[in-house]
């Protein structure tokens, strides 16, 4: 398989340890989605948590500091613990911070974010890491669709051609 990585990705594909792998992201995800708009929303706390770029920090966590809140009944999709959160609409700078929903209870997200699950062979923090990773060598700002003052990734542009390493489950853990 031959993947064009461009120069802005890190990592050189024919380097990689035997026993490893690389694809896509929607090679190695089950779902990949987006979340809903919602204007309605508060910061008083009635309602569930709705998950927006904000609550993706810089350095790869999730951010509660502050956080919107809308009414159960808005949105279907709720977050779970392993879901991967990559931040898909924001300024070209920011577009694909990624964590891991490593926090229990029920969150809804955003439609600037999207959540990827993947398979069991691949453990979530990895995956987060690796998309973060990209994001702080610039790679989205370089690989994203600019808009008048945004900046975006689709979830078709991220299961289709942002690479993705595989590396053996316990691999993924040590890193």
């Amino acid at each position: 398989m031959t993947i064009e990585t461009g120069m802005h990705y890190p990592l050189n594909l024919r380097s990689l340890p035997q026993g490893w792998r690389f694809g896509f992201v929607g090679d190695f995800a089950k779902k990949i989605e987006s979340g809903f708009a919602s204007g309605e929303h508060n910061a008083l706390g009635d309602g569930i948590p709705h998950l927006r770029p904000m609550n993706v920090s810089r350095n790869g966590a999730l951010d509660f500091d502050v956080v919107k809140h809308v009414d159960p009944r808005k949105g279907e999709r709720r977050l779970q613990l392993g879901d991967v959160l990559f931040n898909n609409t924001n300024s070209a700078e920011l577009v694909g911070k990624t964590a891991v929903v490593n926090h229990s209870g029920e969150f809804a997200f955003s439609n600037h974010m999207t959540r990827i699950t993947f398979g069991d062979d691949v453990i979530p923090k990895f995956a987060a890491i690796q998309l973060h990773f990209l994001w702080m060598r610039g790679y989205f700002q370089y690989n994203c669709v600019k808009h008048v003052n945004q900046a975006s990734v689709s979830s078709t542009a991220l299961a289709r051609s942002v690479p993705f390493v595989w590396a053996p489950p316990e691999t993924q853990a040590r890193i």
